[in-house]
């Protein structure tokens, strides 16, 4: 069945905190990963729309920034996740600033979940969707990981402004005791750019599917995504594990 939050799990908990340098002084500022809260979701899709698809090697190359109806299918898409209060959250720890920081837009797929065939009226987004299940398929957590379920995300975004401080890595590192709450012991996602490939690796997660943009064109005509900003030649799924 599909996977829902454990109900003994208190919502917003917060499951990390970490310190980073500020860019403009000496101040070393605390900071927490937690649930996202319900009255911040609109914060988090405004975040999402300006900040990740003009960003994301996958969006920026299909053109989904500059096109409103794929836009509006990946925000319904996330207030979907998000509905689920699986994702989560960076905000400073300090009460100084409440600014929504970073966000994951997480979902946990499941071996004996039933089968959609999703079909979106735009084909820009189709051809996302399609890849991401194609290479979820090929790829095959649950084999690999002698795993039922486990924990993957759509969207993992930080706010410009504080971009350049490792926040990325901290978000990523903050699964393992996400992953701990839950009850899972694994989680994976599909790293498409240099930026958040170096942030995973940092963070202490593995490549387990490694492929070109080049050979993936090869795969399907639609899945030709060498025309994005990134300077990474490579899509990558990546991996941790509860334990790691």
């Amino acid at each position: 069945m599909p996977f829902k939050r454990p109900e003994n799990l208190e919502f917003p908990t917060t499951y990390y905190t970490f310190k980073v340098k500020s860019r403009e002084s000496d101040e070393v500022i605390e900071y927490r990963v937690q649930d996202l809260p319900d009255d911040r979701f609109e914060e988090a899709l405004e975040l999402m729309r300006t900040h990740f698809l003009p960003d994301e090697s996958l969006c920026s190359s299909s053109g989904i920034p500059d096109d409103p109806v794929a836009r509006q299918i990946f925000l319904d898409f996330w207030i979907e996740c998000m509905k689920q209060h699986l994702s989560i959250a960076c905000f400073r720890n300090d009460g100084v600033d409440n600014m929504l920081i970073s966000v994951n837009c997480f979902v946990v797929n499941g071996k004996d979940d039933p089968e959609e065939d999703i079909k979106y009226e735009n084909p820009k987004v189709q051809k996302i969707f399609d890849f991401l299940n194609y290479t979820s398929e090929v790829s095959d957590i649950y084999s690999a990981y002698n795993v039922n379920q486990y924990l993957t995300a759509y969207g993992l975004c930080v706010n410009r402004k504080y971009r350049g401080q490792g926040i990325a890595t901290e978000m990523l590192k903050a699964r393992i005791p996400y992953l701990k709450k839950m009850g899972l012991s694994v989680t994976s996602t599909a790293f498409t750019a240099i930026g958040s490939q170096v942030a995973a690796k940092k963070a202490g997660y593995i490549d387990f599917y490694v492929k070109s943009y080049e050979e993936i064109k090869d795969i399907d005509p639609r899945f030709d995504f060498r025309n994005n900003s990134t300077s990474t030649k490579d899509f990558k799924i990546m991996v941790i594990t509860a334990d790691s």
